[in-house]
């Protein structure tokens, strides 16, 4: 194991359960013009850019995950098991970012 190899999985961890998973606006209730519930659906991603697809934002943010995937793998010397294990946890916070699964809950996990 390394360190980037920690910040990877770390990465992935917390940027799946942000981006990914709580749905909602946390400063809603905060605010003196409050969405209304418009974003009570929608996780933080979807409503990124107010939905539009490959904007320099969520390019940026998912060029961060290849990035820490990359440097997890080569500080490891490309060991196949550290390779398996990186490449699983990429799966996990790139495919939710493609454009195909905007407000799509796999096997109804995560709805309303």
């Amino acid at each position: 194991a390394s360190a980037w190899g920690g910040i990877h999985i770390g990465h992935v961890i917390l940027t799946f359960w942000l981006f990914h998973w709580i749905k909602g606006s946390p400063v809603d209730s905060m605010s003196i013009s409050a969405a209304q519930g418009r974003f009570d659906k929608l996780t933080w991603w979807e409503q990124l850019d107010a939905g539009v697809q490959w904007t320099p934002n969520k390019k940026f943010l998912a060029f961060l995950m290849l990035f820490t995937y990359a440097m997890a793998v080569w500080s490891n010397n490309f060991e196949p098991l550290a390779v398996v294990v990186h490449t699983v946890a990429l799966g996990f916070g790139l495919v939710p970012k493609l454009p195909g699964l905007y407000k799509v809950r796999l096997f109804g996990i995560n709805e309303d």
